[in-house]
């Protein structure tokens, strides 16, 4: 009876020691999985975060890059210092050369941001017309305070509304006016003096536009600058050079931490840049051919790394006093209608 209890209790004892090395290795292999659960977790939250920088600094860019390369289109008229304007207060038309309107941390001072990284953020904005160019059938006299469009033949025409400034030109004369009313049964652009706002001077324009010319409507200068947008994020902003800093525009693209700008000058005439400097460095900007646009882009979530990240931006080292993510962008945009 005794040696029996003895194998039973050794073989108890067998037994607790087999549950106790089976509890222990389904805790390391528990603790295993869970370790490959939030390292997996940890990996998908990082590629979820840094293709959403990748996207939004695509869309970014190309929001921009479409912009300035279609700044300082006039038409047929190759040089914006030929068109007059007739609006009331916008004396000279040729803005584009005295800006790509743009100047070292003018958006951070005027909006109240502040970068995390780098200088202080710039902006830039951006005239010229658009439109696609509608045909003028005719202009009856010199003093006339209308304009026949075709209306049929280019829908486009129908878009045009009271207060809209347009361009119109034949390549030889171009004029900046408001309008200040549409008829679409007689397709006429009416452009009187003395109403709207900023209305204009007179009530013709000058000079005799007949069929051979095109209307374009002014962009009214479109800006780019930074903020801090509703999500208490900084975002991209785009509006139009009316805008106030600090309320006006479009939220484009969050994430957008630092916008720095350089200005490709052509001192040669030869289409080519011979150095790139910022805005307040450019001897004139009739010269500048092409435009270096430099976005740095964050995540949107903090505590994404395990220590803070180095980062080279605009051509310098920096390391950042948070764990988000962050990449740089860097495109150059050649003004194309100052290469023709």
């Amino acid at each position: 009876m005794s040696d029996t209890r003895s194998i039973i209790t050794r073989q108890a004892g067998f037994t607790m020691v087999e549950l106790m090395v089976a509890l222990a290795l389904g805790l390391l292999l528990s603790a295993a999985v869970l370790q490959a659960f939030v390292g997996a977790k940890k990996t998908y939250e990082f590629q979820q975060e840094f293709s959403r920088i990748q996207e939004n600094g695509r869309f970014a860019m190309e929001f921009m890059s479409r912009d300035i390369r279609q700044a300082d289109f006039w038409g047929c008229i190759k040089d914006g210092a030929q068109i007059r304007s007739i609006v009331n207060g916008y004396t000279d038309t040729d803005v584009f050369a005295t800006g790509v309107l743009a100047s070292d941390g003018i958006a951070s001072a005027t909006s109240g941001y502040e970068p995390d990284l780098g200088p202080k953020a710039d902006s830039i904005t951006l005239q010229g017309g658009g439109l696609g160019g509608i045909p003028v059938i005719d202009t009856p006299s010199i003093n006339s305070a209308s304009i026949h469009i075709d209306k049929l033949d280019h829908p486009l025409g129908d878009t045009i509304q009271d207060g809209d400034i347009l361009l119109v030109t034949d390549c030889t004369e171009a004029v900046l006016f408001q309008v200040t009313n549409t008829n679409s049964s007689t397709k006429t652009v009416v452009h009187n003096s003395g109403t709207g706002t900023p209305g204009n001077s007179q009530q013709g324009l000058g000079y005799i536009f007949e069929n051979d010319a095109t209307i374009y409507n002014y962009s009214g200068g479109v800006r780019y600058w930074l903020r801090v947008g509703t999500s208490g994020e900084p975002v991209l902003m785009r509006g139009s050079e009316s805008d106030d800093w600090k309320t006006g525009g479009n939220e484009l693209v969050e994430g957008v931490e630092n916008l720095q700008i350089l200005y490709g000058e052509d001192t040669d005439s030869d289409g080519t840049p011979n150095y790139f400097v910022a805005a307040d460095q450019v001897v004139d900007m009739d010269d500048v051919v092409s435009v270096q646009v430099h976005l740095l882009v964050r995540s949107l979530r903090d505590n994404m790394l395990d220590d803070p990240q180095s980062i080279n931006y605009y051509g310098q080292g920096r390391v950042a006093n948070d764990r988000y993510i962050r990449k740089a962008f860097t495109t150059t945009i050649a003004l194309r209608n100052r290469l023709n």
